[in-house]
C-alpha cells in the first residue's frame, strides 16, 4: 500500500543512484559513491546544499564579456543571444551537484515561456533568476513575482490588458495551467474547480500590469527586474468571483501603489482553495516518481502531501524533501521493490544529454577561456541539433501547457521516445565518440567520449572485463540486468566472441606500451550500445 512515510534506512548504490538521477542533472560515479551508504535524509539533504553558480551570468561569444547586468546591452540578433542564455543555464546545471537546477526546470513546466517569445534576452535572464531565486522558496510568493515578470507579460499578453480592452489569455492560464487547475466541466462555462465568470474576473485583476523593457524597476525582494504598473489602465472596479471561490469579491485598488494588494489578494483566494495544493503536488509527483495517479497514489500521497505543503504555506522545499525521503519514491512501500517508480519515467533529452556529459566526465569547452567553442557546442550542437530533433527546444516549448512530457496524458514521458525524435538519441554515442554532430553533415561537435581514459581512471579494475561491464551497467540502467542481458553486454557486444582473459591480456599490454588501438574499440563498441539501448533511456 501506497504511504508518503519516511525511510529511515540507508541508501545502497541502487537507491543512491535513483535518487541521484532524480534529484540533479549531475550524474557520476563519485557521487553515487558520496550518497551510497547515507540515510534518505542524509542524502536529501546533500542535494539541498547551496550549490553557487559558476558564472552569474552568460558572456558573449562575439565579445568575451557580459552583456546583461553590468555589460553592453545588445540589440542585435536577440533569437541567439537568448539561445546563448539558454546554453550557459545548461552549463551551469552540468556543474551543479544537487537538486536547484532540476527545481527550475520544474518552476518552467509549470508557469512556461516560450523564450522565441519575450523579446529581449534579459528577459529571459530574468525570468530565469525568479525561477532560481524561488526553486527551493515560495510557490505562492512565486505565483505573485512571476507575474509581473517582463517574460511572462509578454508571452501571454497580459502587458495588453487593459480596463477598456481586456485580454484573458493570461488570467486563463493563470488558473487553468499554472495554479489550480481546470478539473472536469459540469456546466455551461462551468469547471470543477473555476468558471468562465472567474477567468474575466481574474483578467480585470491583472489589467494594468506593462512590460518595461529596460529594466530600470526593480524587484524589492528579489533584486531582479520587473515590468510596471499603470492604474489609469486598470479595471477601478470591485471584482466578484463564483461560487467556486464562494463569491469572494476582490476590493479594487485605490491607486498604482495598491494594484499588488489587488494580485496578492486574487492569489491568496485561490491558493486558499485546496485544490490549488493537490494541483501542485501532483506536477510534482509526475516529475520526479512516476506518471502514473491512481485512486490509491491520490489518496496515500497527494492528498498528504498537498496536506503538508498547506500547513507550510506553499514553501516548495520541505514537500519536495518530504517526496524525496518517502519509503514510496524508493519503491519500498510494498512487498515487490522493482514494479513502481524506479525506472519509470524516460528522460528528457536535455537530462539524456547532462547525465551523459557527466557521467563520462566529457570535456566541455570552458565558457570563459574558449567562448567560442563554448558556444558552437551548445548553441549548435546541444541546442540545435541533438535537443531540437530529439523533440525538445529547450525552455521554448511549442505550446503554453509546456512539454508533452510533463502534461499530455495517457503517454507523458513516453512522448520523448517516439519515431521522430529517436534518430538523435539513437546516434549520441557515436556523436560523442566521433566528436561530430552527425546529424547536419560536416560539423564539428566540439566534445570527446574517450572511453580508454574513463574507464582506466574510473573503473575499479578495468583489466576485469565482467567487473567492467558490470560496474557501467550498473551505473548507467536504472534497474539490475538479468544474466541474458549481461550475457549480450559482455560477450557479444564487448568482448566479441573473445574470452575475459583476451581482454585482461590486451589492456595490460595498453597499460605497458601506450597503445590503446585494441582496447579503444570494444570500448567504444560497449558504449554506444549502451547509449543507444532502452534502458538507458529510462531513469
Amino acid at each position: 500500500m501506497a504511504n508518503i512515510n519516511a525511510y529511515n534506512g540507508v541508501l545502497d548504490q541502487r537507491l543512491a543512484s535513483h535518487l541521484l538521477r532524480r534529484g540533479s542533472y549531475h550524474y557520476s560515479k563519485s557521487r553515487i559513491n558520496e550518497l551510497t551508504g547515507l540515510t534518505a535524509s542524509a542524502a536529501v539533504a546533500n542535494l539541498f546544499q547551496d550549490y553557487t553558480l559558476s558564472l552569474e551570468q552568460p558572456i558573449n561569444p562575439d565579445t568575451n564579456d557580459v552583456w546583461i547586468n553590468g555589460g553592453t546591452p545588445t540589440t542585435n540578433n536577440q533569437g541567439k543571444y537568448r539561445d546563448i542564455i539558454v546554453s550557459w543555464w545548461m552549463d551551469e546545471a552540468r556543474q551543479n551537484q544537487g537538486i536547484q537546477h532540476k527545481l527550475e526546470f520544474f518552476l518552467h513546466t509549470i508557469f512556461t515561456i516560450n523564450h522565441n517569445f519575450v523579446n529581449r534576452s534579459e528577459n529571459l535572464y530574468d525570468y530565469l533568476s525568479f525561477n532560481r531565486f524561488y526553486a527551493l522558496g515560495n510557490f505562492k510568493d512565486y505565483a505573485f513575482k512571476i507575474t509581473k515578470s517582463n517574460a511572462m507579460l509578454l508571452y501571454l499578453d497580459n502587458t495588453d490588458n487593459e480596463a477598456l480592452n481586456p485580454n484573458e489569455n493570461y488570467a486563463r492560464e493563470f488558473l487553468e495551467l499554472f495554479t489550480i487547475g481546470k478539473g472536469s466541466q459540469v456546466g455551461e462555462g462551468d469547471y470543477t474547480n473555476y468558471t468562465e465568470l472567474d477567468v474575466q474576473m481574474a483578467a480585470k485583476v491583472l489589467t494594468g500590469f506593462k512590460t518595461k523593457l529596460d529594466r530600470t524597476i526593480i524587484d524589492t525582494d528579489t533584486s531582479i527586474p520587473i515590468g510596471r504598473v499603470s492604474y489609469n489602465k486598470h479595471d477601478q472596479d470591485d471584482k466578484t468571483f463564483s461560487h467556486r471561490f464562494q463569491n469572494q469579491t476582490i476590493t479594487a485598488a485605490v491607486n498604482a501603489a495598491d494594484m499588488d494588494r489587488e494580485l496578492q489578494d486574487m492569489i491568496t483566494m485561490i491558493f486558499n482553495q485546496e485544490e490549488t495544493a493537490r494541483f501542485f503536488c501532483r506536477r510534482l509527483y509526475r516529475y520526479f516518481v512516476n506518471t502514473v495517479i491512481d485512486a490509491e497514489i491520490e489518496s496515500d500521497i497527494i492528498a498528504p502531501l498537498a496536506q503538508e505543503f498547506i500547513s507550510q504555506n506553499f514553501e516548495i522545499q520541505p514537500i519536495v524533501e518530504m517526496l524525496l525521503k518517502s519509503e514510496h519514491f524508493y519503491d519500498l512501500d510494498d512487498i515487490e521493490s522493482a514494479d513502481n517508480n524506479i525506472g519509470a519515467l524516460i528522460t528528457s533529452p536535455m537530462e539524456q544529454m547532462l547525465r551523459t556529459i557527466t557521467y563520462f566526465n566529457l570535456e566541455v569547452p570552458d565558457q570563459t577561456t574558449d567562448t567560442e567553442r563554448f558556444d558552437r557546442f551548445y548553441r549548435r550542437f546541444v541546442q540545435q541539433t541533438y535537443c531540437e530533433l530529439s523533440g525538445m527546444e529547450v525552455f521554448a516549448p511549442t505550446t503554453v501547457a509546456g512539454y508533452e512530457a510533463y502534461y499530455q496524458e495517457p503517454n507523458f514521458t513516453k512522448n520523448w521516445f517516439n519515431s521522430s525524435n529517436i534518430i538523435a538519441r539513437y546516434k549520441l554515442g557515436e556523436m560523442f565518440i566521433t566528436g561530430l554532430r552527425l546529424l547536419e553533415s560536416g560539423n564539428n561537435g566540439y566534445v570527446y567520449a574517450n572511453m580508454v581514459d574513463f574507464v582506466e581512471n574510473t573503473i575499479t579494475d578495468a583489466s576485469d572485463a565482467v567487473l567492467l561491464v558490470e560496474e557501467l551497467t550498473t551505473h548507467l540502467l536504472p534497474e539490475a540486468i538479468d544474466a541474458d542481458r549481461m550475457n549480450y553486454f559482455l560477450n557479444d557486444v564487448f568482448l566479441d566472441g573473445l574470452s575475459p582473459i583476451n581482454w585482461q591480456v590486451e589492456w595490460n599490454n595498453y597499460l605497458n606500451s601506450g597503445d590503446n588501438s585494441d582496447v579503444e574499440i570494444p570500448l567504444n563498441r560497449l558504449y554506444q550500445t549502451l547509449m543507444y539501448c532502452q534502458e538507458y533511456q529510462s531513469f
